[in-house]
């Protein structure tokens, strides 16, 4: 009887660490979204909380990286807006950007399109960062996401709104689309590698506070990501080939509200909130 129940008792215990293999990871965590993300875990590679600034004007400018890692975010003006501004946020307050220039046409026939006002982060000799790597997210899971409030829609036409940007082509990036039907969707991709979610049942576009975020888990060689709106996940994981992480020696930089490539989005107006880069793939709840 003593053999058997020893027996059962390692039975169940080889069982569970199968099961942690396979499944969640054993750190992963349930972010609560009635609150701040840094009341349920400390952010360890980025983490943007846009609070203590002064409503109406650009201070504190740059934006203090709550991580510790030293990923100050500078306030960036665009081409023909103006620099981001604090306002009253969904927690403390949250930065407004004024963007969504409109394209314009060369006198040669090409389209011409703007830089848009942005939060951005550039690696320089003068930046006391601990590590500039941290945020190509090479070979780990990693959750991200950020509370948006949309002020303005392209009705009956296409629109595109970074979230992140990391690098050029080869970083990885997270950002909400619609389409001329304004139907939102959401796509997080790098390396090559992409995957869009529609999103159904919350519209992106009522000028009210959203949370849009995604965990990518990362098997192998190959990973997988969920897409989350205000803390529901849209469906199930979506299979991605490869590696999304960013090779090291690719030059840095990271930014919020606009694409780093010379063919620019349709930018923002509205503002972000409580934006976090952090290592493990977590789920939410609000």
């Amino acid at each position: 009887m003593k053999l058997s129940r020893t027996f059962l008792i390692i039975s169940c215990l080889i069982t569970a660490g199968f099961h942690s293999v396979a499944g969640a990871q054993p750190d992963s965590k349930v972010i609560d979204l009635s609150k701040p993300v840094g009341e349920t875990l400390k952010p360890d590679v980025l983490y943007w909380t846009f609070d203590d600034g002064s409503i109406g004007f650009i201070m504190p400018d740059p934006v203090e990286d709550m991580s510790g890692n030293g990923f100050s975010g500078k306030l960036m003006q665009g081409a023909q807006n103006p620099t981001p501004i604090y306002t009253e946020g969904k927690f403390g307050t949250a930065i407004l950007l004024q963007g969504n220039t409109p394209n314009s046409e060369t006198p040669e026939g090409k389209i011409q399109t703007f830089l848009n006002p942005r939060v951005s982060w550039v690696v320089t000799s003068k930046e006391k960062v601990s590590d500039p790597a941290l945020l190509h997210m090479k070979d780990t899971s990693f959750t991200a996401g950020s509370w948006i409030r949309i002020d303005e829609v392209n009705e009956g036409k296409k629109q595109r709104i970074p979230v992140f940007h990391l690098g050029h082509v080869s970083g990885w990036n997270f950002e909400l689309t619609k389409s001329a039907k304004e139907e939102w969707s959401l796509k997080f991709g790098g390396g090559g590698n992409k995957a869009i979610m529609p999103v159904e049942g919350v519209d992106l576009g009522d000028k009210q506070w959203h949370h849009v975020a995604f965990a990518y888990s990362l098997r192998g060689e190959n990973g997988s990501v969920v897409f989350y709106v205000d803390g529901s996940p849209l469906g199930d994981a979506l299979e991605l080939k490869g590696k999304v992480g960013q090779e090291e020696d690719v030059f840095s930089f990271f930014t919020m509200g606009e694409f780093n490539v010379g063919n620019f989005s349709d930018g923002l107006v509205g503002a972000f909130d409580d934006a976090f880069v952090t290592t493990g793939a977590h789920t939410f709840k609000k």
